[in-house]
């Protein structure tokens, strides 16, 4: 009577016992009842980006789009939704990912856009000039995540493409003239390999230079810069310096019928590589006058934000 009596009160005990209190101790966790959550709001994820690959420094392009989340080697869907000033934004599952045990670490890679397997190499459109090719920039990010430390998880998204920013400047023969004013890239990849290296999760895309090189017309901006007669950005591949810098990309612009171009490899004497970084912007400040063009580079390879800070990652 008494060995029963001690095993009733141990089961009366255990009964009493929390879940929580049970994950406290380390045991596993009950099925479907922990998702995998990256903030302590209980949202599936929160974003407070400073750009999506957008030239808009917001999500607002990017209602209803979606985020391939991949947890060891499996890999689901989650729709992106963003609310009020757009600076921030949730991740949604209806069938997310769960934590099993409490001493349970999990690596969490994730990618945009939303692709179930990634790719083996990435292009971006030669014509950009209706719009920045919001699809075309590949983001990605990995970090690993414990049970104990998934209410402060964030994911951290870097661009492996870059970003080109062309400041045409104001200037008397610009304001004199008045007539057609038209940039373009030349010389550049719009087709890059992308490498998945599995042992750090990092994913890079470098220009293939087995298919040839071409010019991109970039999206000249509504708005332009202080002190800009006109502005224009494009999303190119990442490409290393050629051996031959007369092959290097260069920017031309035309005024009317007069084109004036200059060699992006003469600007390396300003003590810049360029070799257009990935998560980078390379931002070249252009004065035309009758006679040529005067270039000046602004901040050289800056890491990619939103042209103020200097921060070039999106926290999801």
């Amino acid at each position: 009577m008494k060995h029963t009596l001690i095993l009733a009160a141990t089961a009366l005990l255990l009964a009493a016992c929390t879940q929580d209190e049970l994950a406290e101790q380390g045991n596993a966790l009950p099925e479907g009842e922990y998702p995998l959550e990256l903030t302590a709001t209980g949202m599936q994820a929160v974003a407070t980006p400073s750009t999506l690959g957008t030239v808009d420094g917001d999500w607002e392009g990017a209602q209803g789009k979606k985020v391939a989340v991949m947890v060891n080697g499996d890999t689901k869907e989650y729709t992106l939704a963003s609310f009020g000033d757009y600076k921030t934004a949730t991740l949604t599952s209806d069938d997310p990912f769960y934590w099993t045990s409490t001493d349970e670490t999990k690596t969490v890679e994730a990618w945009y856009p939303c692709l179930t397997t990634l790719p083996e190499t990435w292009e971006v459109p030669a014509d950009q000039s209706a719009g920045m090719p919001v699809d075309k920039d590949f983001l990605h990010a990995c970090r690993t995540i414990s049970f104990s430390s998934r209410e402060d998880a964030e994911l951290t998204f870097n661009h492996l493409l870059a970003k080109v920013v062309i400041n045409i400047q104001q200037s008397d023969y610009l304001e004199s003239y008045g007539g057609d004013l038209s940039v373009q890239l030349t010389g550049l990849l719009t087709i890059g390999k992308v490498t998945h290296s599995e042992d750090y999760f990092v994913i890079t895309i470098q220009g293939d230079f087995s298919t040839g090189k071409t010019s991109i017309t970039p999206h000249r901006l509504d708005t332009p810069a202080d002190g800009a007669f006109a502005s224009y950005e494009a999303l190119v591949i990442p490409q290393p310096c050629d051996i031959d810098p007369s092959s290097f990309p260069a920017i031309e612009v035309r005024v009317g019928d007069a084109t004036y171009k200059v060699e992006i490899s003469e600007l390396t004497s300003l003590g810049f590589s360029y070799s257009f970084f990935a998560n980078c912007v390379h931002t070249f400040n252009i004065t035309v006058k009758a006679e040529g063009l005067e270039v000046s580079v602004d901040t050289g390879s800056m890491t990619w934000g939103d042209g103020a800070d200097g921060e070039g990652s999106v926290v999801i």
